[in-house]
């Protein structure tokens, strides 16, 4: 019995370990799991100003609006604290300042992967939810692809996006 049960966790290993390096060397595996797509190949903060994303809920309530107060806040710190070039907190009132494509190309923008798992008319598939963050081209009209990261708090978002961003723009000098 102990020697089926043995041939039976060697097998299992040897599938995983198969499978998952078959996977990870394929060229649609690299693209799933690139978490640097979503950066547009042309985007060079040293010439532009960063817009971000800050608008708050429509009709907010004392408690929404003291989230929103906290949430600016830590963002505020995260931005001084990890990128060292020209930004801008927008919201939806301050937009049309922006119409300066040359000088404001690009937003980072908020979504949730919660809306993702849900579908209209369909019932609730997934009851978890977070932030995440893409860039919105306004050259284009275009929004990049989500870089993944979800976390709860929108602080952790911009935070985790900030720091790749920053690391990618290193790597591109090389």
């Amino acid at each position: 019995m102990k020697a089926v049960k043995l041939l039976i966790a060697i097998f299992i290993i040897t599938s995983l370990t198969n499978s998952t390096t078959c996977f990870s060397n394929s060229k649609s595996a690299a693209k799933i799991f690139d978490r640097t797509a979503w950066i547009p190949a042309d985007f060079n903060p040293e010439n532009i100003v960063l817009l971000i994303d800050n608008v708050q809920v429509p009709n907010p309530s004392k408690a929404e609006i003291k989230m929103y107060e906290k949430e600016s806040k830590n963002m505020e710190e995260v931005m001084k604290e990890n990128y060292p070039y020209p930004y801008e907190f927008v919201t939806t009132e301050s937009l049309d300042k922006y119409s300066d494509k040359a000088k404001y190309p690009y937003m980072l923008t908020w979504g949730s992967h919660f809306h993702q798992y849900m579908k209209p008319n369909d019932h609730l598939v997934s009851g978890t939810s977070g932030w995440k963050m893409f860039i919105l081209d306004f050259k284009t009209g275009e929004e990049s692809k989500t870089n993944e990261w979800s976390l709860s708090y929108k602080k952790g978002a911009l935070e985790a996006t900030i720091k790749q961003l920053i690391k990618e723009l290193k790597d591109r000098k090389k």
